[in-house]
């Protein structure tokens, strides 16, 4: 199964037998053995919240290690991404003629906008640990200047040099069977990154015509 657009935003519970999972990143087919799932280059990752649900998986006896997937084009989501959610949704309420657009402030939407002005991260950066530095650093600096934030560029590097640990590289049986899935329930079409609506509101692509683009690539495994 494959998560191709989105972000740990709303989620969904899933329950098998006695035990629910609540599940905001991962696609809800890892419960089930004998599927491979990915999270494709549309989603914005949230490692932190991944890790979370992974060890959610741990305690309930789940063994998903070799089974789930990261796209090499799949952005990193950063904690600072979160406080500009937060920041940009309390101007807005201040601002004449305008208005919150009811964000879940977990930062989906700014990591779209790095995604698409091109500073942000993508998981397959981890393998260039030399030009990610330099990209790292001026994505804080670019965030630092335009919110007024303070990010710190120790903290961030040190947070990938973790992800480095547990990440290793994989190639996708192109023949295994693929199932789309997505938990945002949002319009279709309003969230394609390359036709926002105006306010933009969390970009992506939801639609099927954006689900094999967005589920494709090369792809990295997450490792226990």
């Amino acid at each position: 199964m494959a998560r191709f657009n989105g972000g740990a935003n709303a989620g969904h519970t899933v329950v098998v037998g006695d035990k629910k999972y609540a599940f905001h990143l991962l696609p809800c087919g890892i419960v089930y053995p004998h599927t491979t799932n990915l999270l494709g280059n549309g989603t914005v990752v949230h490692v932190d919240s991944l890790f979370n649900e992974l060890k959610e998986l741990d305690e309930g006896g789940v063994n998903w290690a070799g089974r789930l997937l990261i796209s090499d084009r799949a952005q990193m989501l950063f904690d600072f991404h979160k406080q500009v959610d937060g920041l940009t949704e309390e101007r807005r309420a201040g601002a004449t003629g305008g208005g919150k657009i009811g964000t879940t402030k977990q930062g989906i939407g700014p990591c779209y906008a790095s995604k698409a002005a091109r500073n942000g991260i993508r998981f397959g950066m981890l393998a260039h640990p030399a030009s990610l530095k330099e990209r790292l650093q001026r994505l804080c600096a670019d965030t630092s200047a335009a919110y007024q934030i303070e990010v710190d560029f120790k903290v961030r590097a040190r947070c990938l040099c973790v992800v480095v640990v547990v990440v290793v590289v994989v190639c996708y049986a192109p023949d295994e069977p693929l199932l789309a899935a997505d938990a945002q329930h949002a319009p279709p079409f309003l969230m394609i990154i390359s036709y926002p609506p105006s306010p933009p509101f969390r970009p992506s692509g939801p639609s099927l015509k954006h689900s094999v683009p967005a589920s494709s690539q090369c792809w990295w495994m997450v490792w226990p």
